[in-house]
């Protein structure tokens, strides 16, 4: 199943980085870990969402301490910049990406594809960001605003057991 998670993602950044540049790459990678991150809010509850946000933060810590095997030193820190004017295209794609990796949950468990999407879509925003984001501001920026995720609240067949 990874192999098919990956396939779908590295479609998608391709589709994407037609039209959009590196920042509305990054904000539309964040964008489809805020959409996960609502799937498993909608079927899980605080518990999963706090479950995902721990797993974004492990993600990010992995790959920066194999980085810094690899480099002998820290890698460089980045930051998530602001959107630009094709971050909402970008989003759009890797969202549609994100929905469609969950559309394998008759096949596979929810828990899976959702570890599987989380790992892919950290690391395309890490290779994105050419350096290692704030692990805790990432996920802060996951979180939210009032009202958002509602519609994932109908998907009952996909939910997380």
């Amino acid at each position: 199943m990874q192999h098919i998670v990956r396939m779908i993602f590295d479609q998608a950044r391709s589709t994407a980085a037609r039209r959009a540049g590196q920042a509305d790459m990054a904000c539309g990678l964040v964008a489809a870990l805020r959409r996960l991150r609502a799937f498993v809010g909608a079927g899980s509850g605080d518990s999963g969402s706090a479950e995902f946000d721990d797993a974004v933060r492990g993600n990010v810590l992995k790959r920066g301490m194999a980085e810094t095997a690899r480099l002998g030193r820290p890698p460089a820190p980045a930051e998530i910049p602001a959107s630009g004017p094709q971050a909402a295209f970008a989003s759009a794609v890797l969202e549609d990406a994100v929905m469609s990796c969950l559309g394998f949950a008759s096949v596979a468990p929810a828990s899976v594809l959702v570890a599987l999407c989380t790992s892919a879509l950290v690391e395309a925003l890490i290779d994105t960001l050419g350096g290692i984001p704030d692990p805790i501001a990432l996920v802060a920026q996951l979180h939210p605003e009032d009202g958002e995720g509602a519609m994932l609240a109908t998907l009952p067949s996909l939910a997380l057991q």
